[in-house]
């Protein structure tokens, strides 16, 4: 169940007594600071429902969220994390990069405008390297810069679980937009990458729609183009690699449902979000799989 109040009893009071119902907590541009940040934390020390917390916008800075890391670097259940707009700083970055590296359940992190810098970024690149459950990092307006680009490039590199990462609005010019190219020409996992209101310009834009060339995995490239013929080749490379993933994911499929194996070798994870997986059943039913789903059923 959702729960969003400003009133801060009536939030603690939900947490410390555990209500099982509860796993939704949002609290939202009500300027609880660091202290209210830390009577949250404390709240949250005995919580095993909670799902997604939102905190955006709350002035909590550097001591408030180190307060809620302590609490949540163990939570079993927290799989969504928003914590953007809170003045943060480096600091706050290498407290959520900690998370990251010890946390095994968040999926979504929304650490955008925080005044996290090149090195807060760092940070969190590094704590990619070795985290495996994030799939979702939202870094927009970090003024990042080139460096910062740079050191997420060498994340993706390594990094197999990550889906959907947003730079839009950090500085990023053509040397970062290289940066991140690079990056796509070995990664196989990453669907979504947002590099919109950056100064890549246009050499910045081709280097990464040549990226995309031999990348058959990122379906959706946000990025200001401004001349058609690059509007077209992208919208064209996007159209592709969405049908090669439906259909590597249907065949997947196909041999789970026909052969008995295991569900892990199906790669519904590549595929972002559920309309695409909507697509992957579809293209599947029209290749002949609507039989095997009804038997399926009936089975069950």
């Amino acid at each position: 169940m959702k729960f969003c109040s400003t009133n801060r009893d009536d939030i603690l009071h939900r947490l410390l007594a555990n209500d099982p119902t509860l796993t939704e907590l949002y609290v939202v541009c009500n300027q609880i600071g660091a202290k209210g940040a830390k009577d949250l934390a404390g709240a949250l020390g005995g919580n095993c429902t909670l799902t997604l917390l939102d905190v955006h916008s709350n002035h909590i800075g550097v001591e408030g969220v180190k307060a809620l890391v302590d609490a949540l670097k163990g939570h079993p259940t927290l799989t969504e994390l928003y914590i953007h707009g809170n003045q943060i700083g480096v600091e706050g970055a290498k407290a959520l990069a900690y998370l990251l590296e010890d946390n095994c359940t968040l999926t979504i992190l929304y650490v955008s405008d925080n005044h996290i810098g090149v090195e807060g970024v760092k940070a969190l690149a590094e704590a990619l390297k070795v985290n495996r459950p994030l799939k979702k990092l939202y870094l927009n307006g970090n003024k990042i810069d080139d460096e910062g680009a740079g050191c997420l490039a060498g994340a993706l590199r390594g990094n197999s679980t990550l889906t959907e990462l947003s730079v839009s609005g950090n500085q990023i010019g053509v040397k970062g937009a290289e940066y991140l190219a690079g990056a796509l020409g070995v990664n196989c996992t990453l669907t979504r990458l947002c590099v919109n209101n950056n100064k890549i310009g246009d050499v910045g834009g081709r280097a990464l729609l040549d990226a995309l060339e031999n990348n058959r995995t990122l379906t959706r490239l946000d990025v200001h183009l401004k001349k058609k013929r690059d509007l077209e080749r992208k919208k064209r490379l996007e159209a592709e690699n969405r049908l090669h993933l439906i259909r590597k994911g249907a065949d997947s499929l196909r041999r789970i449902l026909t052969s008995g194996q295991s569900c892990s070798e199906c790669p519904v994870h590549h595929l972002g979000n559920e309309e695409n997986l909507v697509n992957l059943i579809i293209e599947f039913c029209k290749e002949g799989g609507t039989s095997i789903l009804i038997e399926l059923g009936k089975e069950a």
